[in-house]
């Protein structure tokens, strides 16, 4: 498991341990992100689909395709505030080739 450490905050990445902190978030920001997340079925709101989304993260983090950081406060180190993530990681070079056309 990555950390990093601030004064007051501490980033996790996923863990199966998480569910219900991550549950608990979700439902106590419901009200928050209904605003900007897409409809949610009842069943979003449940540990077995909270255990899902974390198994999909560390999956993810595996393969080095993403990294999500879960952010807990060290003054409640048992309730998540909040989250980051990097998505659609891509290893390797890019280049961009440029074409002149002759006419």
């Amino acid at each position: 498991m990555k950390n990093f450490t601030t004064e007051n905050l501490i980033l996790l990445s996923p863990d199966k341990n998480f569910a219900q902190p991550l549950l608990d978030y979700y439902v106590r920001n419901k009200d928050f992100f209904e605003r900007f997340d897409p409809i949610r079925e009842d069943n979003f709101y449940s540990i077995e689909n909270m255990t899902k989304i974390l198994e999909a993260e560390i999956a993810a983090e595996n393969e080095k395709k993403g990294y999500r950081f879960y952010v807990f406060s060290k003054k409640d180190p048992d309730k998540i505030i909040g989250f980051v993530g990097l998505n659609n990681i891509v290893y390797g070079c890019f280049f961009i080739v440029l074409y002149q056309l002759q006419t």
